[in-house]
């Protein structure tokens, strides 16, 4: 799924690169993994984002999930940043 086209208001970030695509969610069954699906989506997502301005990618994946880490990275993806989290009784 994507959430569109965002802006970084990081007062670092380069103008040129603000506008982000930021992608939260690609499920593909389990009976289709490994098919390349994940690749397709990922590839109609990034022309769209594209076309509506973005000039980068962010997605979210969660730490465990190796094999879509797997599939991301083949698709050029790279770790950017970290997020941690503690859950409190």
């Amino acid at each position: 799924m994507s959430r569109g086209v965002e802006r970084d208001d990081n007062p670092i970030m380069k103008d040129a690169w603000r506008s982000y695509g930021l992608i939260s969610d690609i499920v593909v069954l389990e009976s289709y993994r490994g098919s390349g699906i994940a690749g397709q989506l990922l590839n109609a997502m990034e022309a769209h984002l594209k076309s509506n301005g973005a000039r980068r990618l962010q997605l979210w994946v969660l730490a465990n999930n190796r094999s879509a880490i797997a599939a991301y990275r083949k698709a050029g993806f790279s770790a950017y940043e970290s997020v941690l989290e503690k859950v409190l009784d």
